[in-house]
């Protein structure tokens, strides 16, 4: 979902700067506009995924350390 707002920042940009080149200024400007909230969404859900990619990591690390638990046992010696 990030690149594809990426992406469609990228696109919204150049159709802004297409539209100001022919001549069309108002909707030049509503698509640089929509291009800078898109990326600056793409800022924000980059962190957020960042967030959330750690999180599932040590969800992971932490259930294969349990199963790892059950499986090999230390035996009581003395």
């Amino acid at each position: 979902m990030d690149l594809a707002l990426l992406l469609s920042a990228a696109a919204c940009l150049t159709a802004g700067l297409w539209m100001f080149f022919r001549g069309d200024v108002p909707r030049g400007l509503a698509l640089t506009g929509a291009a800078l909230v898109l990326a600056g969404l793409t800022v924000f859900l980059f962190f957020g995924c960042l967030a959330a990619a750690k999180g599932t990591l040590a969800l992971a690390r932490n259930i294969v350390r349990g199963l790892k638990a059950l499986f090999l046992r230390k035996e009581n010696t003395k």
